[in-house]
C-alpha cells in the first residue's frame, strides 16, 4: 500500500514538472521537457500523453526549423487553453479591476469600476468584487460557476496561505479573510496575496521573468513593493510577510511611513513621501485624493523639468534612497536580475544615474558584475493578470490532480 502511495505521490510530481516546463516556455517538445527537467524521455512521453488526455496540454503545430527540415519535424506541447479559466482581481485605492484569462494567459474578458475600495463597508466592497467578476464572465461568455478559481491582488501585509489581509491600505478594516468572503459566493477556490507578490507573478508567468530562475521585482507606486523567485519559485517568507523592501529602514528615527514606523524605504520613494516633501512648492495638495496625488506627482515632475531647484532635489534624494534599498536587497539576495515594475519607472527623474551611482557604489564590489537591471511598465493590466496567474499557481499546487487543496477542490475540464 506504501508503494502504491509513493508512486501516486512521483506520478503528481512529475505532472506538476512537465506542466511547469510548457508554461515557462510556452510550447516545447518532449525532448526538450526530459532535458530540462532531468525526466527520462519515456516518463515524459506518458506524462504528456496523460494530460493530452485531461484536455490541460495539447500539441502545437509541428516545427520545422534549422537542419530539422530535412528530417521528421518535432510536435511541441503547449497548454490547452480551453483547459479552464480563471479570474484576476485588483483592489486599488480608486478602482476594482478583473481580467478573466485561459488557461494558457490570454486574457478573454475584462471589467472595472471606480471606486473609493477604503470607504466602501466590507460587504459592500465584496459585492463589488463579485459584480466585476460577473460582468467580466459575462464578457468572456462564460458562467461565473464555470471559473475554476479567484485571485485577488491588494496592496498592504497579506498571508497568501490564509489569504487574510493583515493590514491594507484599501481596506477600512484590518484582519480581513477576503477569500473566505468570495468563496461564498463563487464555487471555487479563491486565493489573495500582496500585489508585489502578484506583479512578480505576472512576470514569472507572462513577462521578463519567464524561464530565469532568480530574479526579483520592485514596483514604486503609492507605496513600494517586491517579490522574489529563487530557484524559479516566489518565496514569501515564513509568516508570508517576507520581500518587504519598502519597509526596509533606511534611516533611524526617520520621515514617518503609512505602515505607522519611521524610516522606511517607502516613506521617501512613494508618491505620497515625494508629495510630502513638495508641500512648499505645492501647497494644494490632498494626499487622500489618488486624482490629487496624479495631478500633484505630473505637477512636480514639470516643475523639475522646467529647472525647479526644489523639486529637482526631491528627485534626487529619493533616486538615492531608492538605489540605497535595492543595494541593500542585491548584498542580501544577489538576484539574477531586477524587475522595475510600476507606472513611476516612466519616470526617468527616479530611475535615474543617481539610483544607478547609489546602487552600485553600496553593493559587494567583488565577484562577477552584479544583477541585470530592466523596466517593464505595464499599468493596471500587470495586476489583474498577476491576479490570474496567482490563481493559476494556486491550482498547480493544491488541486490540480485532485489533491486536498487548503481551502477547497476543483475539477478541472478533462480531469
Amino acid at each position: 500500500m506504501l508503494k502504491r502511495v509513493d508512486s501516486d505521490w512521483l506520478r503528481d510530481i512529475n505532472r506538476r514538472r512537465v506542466l511547469r516546463e510548457v508554461r515557462k516556455v510556452r510550447a516545447v517538445a518532449r525532448v526538450d521537457i526530459a532535458e530540462a527537467t532531468g525526466l527520462s524521455p519515456a516518463t515524459v512521453t506518458v506524462v504528456a500523453n496523460e494530460l493530452i488526455e485531461r484536455g490541460l496540454l495539447e500539441e502545437a503545430p509541428a516545427e520545422a526549423e534549422g537542419d530539422r527540415r530535412r528530417g521528421r519535424p518535432r510536435v511541441l506541447l503547449r497548454l490547452a487553453p480551453g483547459a479552464l479559466r480563471v479570474a484576476g482581481v485588483k483592489l486599488a485605492e480608486h478602482r476594482i479591476s478583473v481580467t478573466i484569462v485561459d488557461f494558457s494567459g490570454e486574457t478573454v474578458g475584462e471589467s472595472e469600476t471606480a471606486v473609493r475600495t477604503r470607504s466602501q463597508p466590507l460587504d459592500a466592497l465584496v459585492g463589488l468584487i463579485e459584480d466585476n467578476v460577473r460582468a467580466a464572465a459575462k464578457q468572456a461568455r462564460i458562467r461565473p460557476r464555470d471559473l475554476a478559481g479567484i485571485g485577488i491582488a491588494l496592496p498592504g501585509y497579506v498571508d497568501a496561505m490564509t489569504g487574510t489581509a493583515w493590514w491594507s491600505p484599501v481596506l477600512a478594516e484590518p484582519e480581513v479573510n477576503l477569500t473566505r468572503l468570495l468563496e461564498g459566493r463563487f464555487p471555487c477556490p479563491v486565493f489573495a496575496d500582496n500585489d508585489a507578490n502578484i506583479a512578480t507573478l505576472a512576470e514569472l508567468w507572462f513577462g521578463l521573468g519567464q524561464g530565469v530562475r532568480n530574479f526579483t521585482v520592485v514596483t514604486v507606486e503609492h507605496g513600494v513593493g517586491m517579490g522574489m523567485v529563487l530557484d524559479g519559485r516566489i518565496r514569501r517568507g515564513a509568516r508570508g510577510l517576507g520581500a518587504e523592501l519598502g519597509h526596509m529602514k533606511v534611516a533611524l528615527d526617520g520621515a514617518p511611513c503609512r505602515c505607522g514606523q519611521r524610516g522606511c524605504l517607502e516613506a521617501y520613494v512613494a508618491d505620497y513621501a515625494l508629495l510630502r516633501r513638495a508641500s512648499p512648492i505645492l501647497p494644494d495638495i490632498d494626499l487622500a485624493d489618488p486624482a490629487r496625488r496624479r495631478e500633484g506627482l505630473a505637477a512636480l515632475t514639470t516643475l523639475a523639468h522646467q529647472g525647479s531647484a526644489e523639486a529637482n532635489a526631491i528627485f534626487r534624494e529619493a533616486a538615492a534612497m531608492l538605489g540605497l534599498g535595492m543595494a541593500n536587497l542585491v548584498n542580501i539576495v544577489d538576484p539574477g536580475m531586477i524587475i522595475l515594475s510600476g507606472t513611476r519607472f516612466r519616470n526617468e527623474l527616479l530611475f535615474s544615474d543617481i539610483m544607478a551611482k547609489t546602487l552600485k557604489e553600496n553593493s559587494i564590489p567583488f565577484g562577477p558584475p552584479g544583477p541585470e537591471i530592466r523596466t517593464h511598465v505595464w499599468g493596471d493590466l500587470l495586476w489583474t493578470r498577476g491576479a490570474a496567474a496567482l490563481a493559476l499557481e494556486g491550482l498547480f499546487d493544491d488541486t490540480l490532480f485532485g489533491l486536498q487543496s487548503v481551502r477547497g477542490e476543483v475539477q478541472l475540464t478533462g480531469a
